[in-house]
C-alpha cells in the first residue's frame, strides 16, 4: 500500500482507475522557490537516463518487482503509442519524473485520446521546490503542441499529498471509483 506522504501517480501500475473525493480542492499555493544556486532542467527522458529512471520508478512503486520494472520501461518506451518521459535534473542527477501515456478512454475526460499522467514522483528531498510543477507544465505543453485538449491523471484516494498536488495545478477532482475482484 502506498504512503499517503510519496506525491505520486498511480495509473501505470494499475488499471486506468481514478480516485477521487468531492471535499472541495485546497486552495492555490506557490511551488517553493528552487534553492540558491540549484539548477533545475525538464527535459525528454535520454537512453543514458534509464538506469536512473529505473531506480525513481522502483521508488515510485515499491511493491512492483525490480526486474519487471527494467524489463517493461524500455520497451514502453518504443511502444506505439510510446510513453513519454520527461525527467528532472537538479545539480546534475535525476530528481524527478513524468510518465505521459496516451489512453482511449479516461474517467471524467470528453476527448479521445487523452494523454493520461501514468506515472509521477520527485524524490522527497527535492519536494516542494516546483519540480513537480514543471515536470507536469511539461507533459501540458507536449500535449497541447500535439493538438490534445485535456490530461487525465489519478491517485489513490488516501494520497493526500498528490490530490493536493493534482489540485494546486488546476486539476479537477471529477469520480470516485471503488474496485471489486472475486476469485473465481
Amino acid at each position: 500500500m502506498k504512503s499517503a506522504g510519496e506525491w505520486r501517480s498511480t495509473s501505470s501500475r494499475h488499471s486506468s482507475r481514478r480516485a477521487e473525493t468531492s471535499r472541495p480542492a485546497p486552495s492555490r499555493r506557490e511551488p517553493s522557490k528552487a534553492h540558491k544556486g540549484s539548477k533545475m532542467q525538464i527535459r525528454p527522458i535520454e537512453p543514458p537516463d534509464i538506469p536512473r529512471w529505473i531506480e525513481l520508478r522502483a521508488r515510485l512503486w515499491p511493491q512492483e518487482s525490480r526486474s519487471e520494472l527494467e524489463a517493461e520501461g524500455p520497451v514502453m518506451l518504443t511502444a506505439e503509442p510510446p510513453l513519454i518521459v520527461f525527467v528532472a535534473e537538479e545539480n546534475g542527477p535525476l530528481v524527478g519524473f513524468l510518465e505521459l501515456g496516451l489512453r482511449s478512454v479516461a474517467e471524467g475526460c470528453i476527448s479521445s485520446p487523452v494523454p493520461y499522467v501514468e506515472g509521477w514522483y520527485v524524490e522527497a528531498d527535492r519536494r516542494r521546490r516546483g519540480i513537480g510543477r514543471a515536470l507536469m507544465n511539461a507533459a501540458e505543453g507536449w500535449s497541447r503542441a500535439h493538438g490534445y485538449t485535456e490530461i487525465g491523471s489519478d491517485t489513490e484516494v488516501v494520497n493526500r499529498l498528490s490530490r493536493d498536488a493534482h489540485a494546486a495545478l488546476g486539476f479537477e477532482e471529477v469520480e470516485t471509483l471503488v474496485i471489486f475482484r472475486k476469485s473465481l
